[in-house]
């Protein structure tokens, strides 16, 4: 009987360790998600300047920790030095969102990659709307 109940608990314990791990693969997502591609590399790194220096940091920092005031270290944007094609299609050149969280951090990685991702959507909608 003891072998039974060992055999037992040992599937129980292999099927409890699958669970956590399909969930826990479940919970991880992309750091980036689906970017705004451009025609050109000259371009995708003028918008992505033009959002940068218009206060994109703060504007995260904003919906993040309540007060624009604050840089949120690590959060950047990016138009070069990869493979475009890894993330657009075939001629066209993406603007990366990207988050470097230091291990100091207070903010959680995804927070800061959500509002970054939708700051990053309305400064370059707001650019396209108003000339």
């Amino acid at each position: 009987m003891s072998n039974t109940c060992g055999g037992v608990m040992s599937v129980r314990f292999v099927f409890s360790l699958c669970v956590v791990f399909v969930l826990s693969s479940c919970a991880v997502s992309s750091d980036t998600e689906t970017p705004i591609c451009f025609a050109s590399e000259s371009e995708a790194r003028k918008v992505g300047r033009k959002i940068y220096d218009k206060g994109f940091n703060h504007r995260v920092s904003y919906w993040v920790t309540g007060n624009s005031e604050k840089t949120i270290v690590g959060l950047g944007l990016k138009w070069g030095g990869f493979s475009p094609t890894d993330f657009c299609p075939q001629d066209q050149f993406p603007v990366l969102v990207l988050y470097d969280q230091p291990k100091d951090s207070p903010y959680d990685k995804q927070v800061v990659l959500k509002w970054a991702n939708f700051v990053f959507r309305q400064m370059h909608n707001d650019m396209k709307t108003s000339g």
